[in-house]
């Protein structure tokens, strides 16, 4: 009997092990270099993006573990993401950092808080900016002028991203500001951020995903 094809979350199930063990075998001196690439590409995408704004709003997030960005270092000696954040901050001179706070329930957009210097244990360990109860709502997302992403892998030729499955960043980026307001501000830029072995063209992907404008990796930056 011949196999059964490959199913759309069957192939995403594939990648995401492939690529997370990729990422745990990794070794420090390399991941080093790869996060340290990768934020000085971010900090030349954001320079070019959102350059020419008094105060730009960037949405980012907070590496942990092994993903792209947590070994970066910080002044201040914080926690892994510190640094990371910390840079995208000192990218653009009066920008502010919108950083994601994950809300209880099932998966759901994101709310947001302002990166002020300090972190807060969240849900799943995760560190966010300030205490669920005191973050804005998804729609705070509405105000940022370019988005950061973390992904598993992305797609360069199309912009597709694959998460870690649960649909937090999906169900978010319906709030980002992408046809302009009715005050003429412009659309927000979107970039996924991930290692260059974690490139991989045609992902699958669902009819609601929304592809990003930019994939970013410690090599390049490739506009869509």
């Amino acid at each position: 009997m011949a196999p059964l094809p490959e199913t759309t979350s069957d192939f995403k199930t594939r990648i995401r092990h492939e690529v997370l063990a990729a990422r745990a075998a990794k070794g420090q001196r390399e991941r080093m270099l790869d996060d340290e690439a990768l934020v000085q590409r971010l900090q030349e995408w954001l320079s070019t993006t959102v350059g020419d704004l008094k105060k730009p709003i960037v949405a980012a997030y907070v590496p942990a573990g092994d993903e792209p960005g947590a070994s970066v270092s910080s002044s201040t000696g914080g926690k892994p993401g510190h640094g990371f954040v910390e840079a995208l901050a000192n990218a653009v001179p009066g920008a502010r950092i919108l950083l994601p706070v994950c809300p209880p329930g099932p998966p759901q957009p994101l709310h947001w808080g302002y990166y002020n210097g300090s972190f807060s244990k969240g849900r799943f360990g995760l560190l966010e900016p300030v205490p669920v109860e005191d973050s804005a709502g998804p729609e705070e997302l509405s105000v940022a002028d370019a988005i950061i992403l973390p992904a598993v892998a992305a797609d360069p030729t199309t912009g597709m991203r694959l998460g870690r499955g649960a649909g937090y960043y999906d169900r978010s980026l319906v709030f980002a500001r992408r046809d302009g307001d009715t005050d003429g501000a412009r659309t927000a830029a979107i970039a996924v951020a991930v290692f260059d072995t974690e490139l991989r063209t045609e992902l699958a992907y669902d009819e609601h995903d929304i592809p990003a404008d930019y994939v970013i990796t410690p090599a390049r930056i490739s506009q869509i």
